[in-house]
């Protein structure tokens, strides 16, 4: 179904993007991954190249706006899923309304009983 947000980058990009999200400096990032500020650098400027953006805000906006659109892809998704089930309930309610009215019928109680198996 979906992808992580973050299936297009590394681990280490993964955890630089992290820290950028916790505000973070270069200096704090490299202590934290115990390599040099040269290489967080390294790593954040491949970050952000694969996104597109040059600078940690526009990188974290980035990844917001990702977010929300996988967010709203779900909704919608969600969203038709739930209308796919009300239209079978109505189904369903019309049929059970048959099937009382023709309680007395044992041949057509016997045949919307079927149906209403059927639309399970």
């Amino acid at each position: 179904m979906e992808k992580n947000i973050y299936s297009k980058i590394t681990k280490d990009h993964v955890d630089i993007a992290k820290y950028l999200f916790k505000g973070l400096t270069i200096s704090e990032i490299a202590q934290k991954m115990c390599c040099s500020k040269s290489n967080v650098s390294y790593k954040m400027s491949a970050l952000f190249s694969k996104y597109k953006v040059k600078n940690r805000f526009q990188f974290v906006v980035s990844v917001f706006s990702e977010i929300l659109d996988k967010n709203k892809l779900l909704i919608d998704e969600k969203n038709l899923e739930l209308a796919k089930l009300e239209v079978k309930l109505e189904k369903l309610q019309k049929t059970t309304q048959k099937l009382i009215k023709h309680e007395n019928n044992k041949e057509n109680y016997d045949y919307w009983k079927q149906e209403i198996i059927k639309q399970l």
